[in-house]
């Protein structure tokens, strides 16, 4: 069984293979009571995974041997509830909406603040997925075509659950990054249960 968040000494894998970005991530990490392991590498990230069970992975795309991409898809095959958020220096655009359809539960660039980092990995603990205003724009387009007013059941994987996307009028935005629960620009996520019934 794998740990919860909440207990003291959690465990986050960091895999990247940049060891400054790794070490960049633990000085954000540490003081938050995270402890963390380090992969350099896609084999490093997957044997750490099994024989650790972290309670997150925090995974960059661009890893040796194996992509970010490659490593995902085999965390959901053989662990399918472990929570992954992508930590990229792709911009979001590239990959994001890809990854969560694979079953990423967050995708941030490497260049935002380390706060956002840890509202991102909070969230991520708590079930949720993350979902910043950049990647709820890229949601809001590729899902809902530009429709306003209408309701669309995204077909994620079984491991992500059901969600519901409402597109709302311009004059309806809110700004709350992160939060699922509550509405985001374009979007309102409601994550949990099938709203389809």
């Amino acid at each position: 069984m794998r740990p919860a968040l909440s207990e003291p000494g959690r465990l986050v894998l960091v895999a990247d293979d940049d060891p400054a970005h790794r070490a960049l991530m633990r000085e954000i990490l540490e003081p938050l009571g995270f402890t963390v392991a380090e992969a350099p590498d896609g084999p490093a990230c997957l044997a750490l995974a099994k024989a650790r069970e972290p309670a997150l992975v925090l995974l960059d795309i661009a890893m040796p041997d194996q992509s970010g991409i490659d490593i995902l898809r085999t965390i959901r095959q053989g662990q399918p509830n472990l929570p992954v958020l992508i930590l990229s220096g792709y911009p979001a655009q590239q990959y994001a909406l890809n990854l969560f359809k694979m079953g990423a539960n967050g995708y941030l660039n490497k260049e935002c603040d380390p706060q956002e980092i840890a509202t991102a990995i909070r969230t991520v603990a708590r079930g949720r997925r993350y979902i910043t205003p950049a990647v709820a724009e890229l949601l809001a387009d590729g899902v809902a075509g530009g429709a306003v007013g209408g309701s669309v059941q995204l077909k994620l994987p079984a491991a992500v659950g059901p969600v519901l996307v409402t597109v709302t009028r311009p004059q309806e935005r809110w700004v709350e990054p992160g939060v699922l629960s509550a509405p985001i620009p374009m979007l309102t996520v409601l994550p949990g249960r099938d709203h389809t019934q």
